[in-house]
């Protein structure tokens, strides 16, 4: 059975985006999301995700995209959040997480995956579409 996964996209007042840095697998930088828990919406997840994981209150304000990961069995969302309060007060509170920061669009940071620089540059442009678009197993740009 395919997961449901979501994504947060929050920008800060410059249009940085916000990514968290993994302590384990690739050690890479990602956005702040998760899986799905039975019958949770897709924009609840990432809202949970956020709350959970950096301590943040966002709110959806539209869809940037919708994934279907064949190699990790996932269908992810990703959601352009809106922030509620300072982005500054981000922390990790979730064990694998080492950190959080903001990065300009142009120039993230490594090692990330190719599929997080997808969703990042697709949310930015307005989405992907109404239909989920297929991705390739993920790459790590180093």
């Amino acid at each position: 059975m395919t997961r449901l996964c979501a994504s947060a996209l929050i920008l800060d007042a410059n249009r940085k985006v916000l990514l968290v840095h993994h302590t384990s697998g690739e050690k890479n930088w990602e956005l702040p999301g998760g899986y799905g828990r039975p019958r949770e919406a897709p924009d609840r997840i990432a809202v949970r995700e956020v709350s959970e994981g950096l301590g943040l209150r966002v709110k959806p304000r539209a869809l940037g995209g919708i994934y279907l990961e064949p190699s990790g069995n996932c269908l992810h969302f990703v959601f352009l959040c809106d922030l509620a309060g300072n982005i500054d007060k981000a922390k990790p509170h979730l064990k694998g997480v080492s950190e959080c920061a903001t990065f300009s669009p142009r120039h993230l940071p490594r090692p990330i995956s190719d599929f997080t620089v997808r969703r990042v540059r697709d949310g930015l442009r307005g989405g992907t579409g109404p239909l989920p678009v297929v991705v390739p197993e993920r790459r790590y740009l180093r």
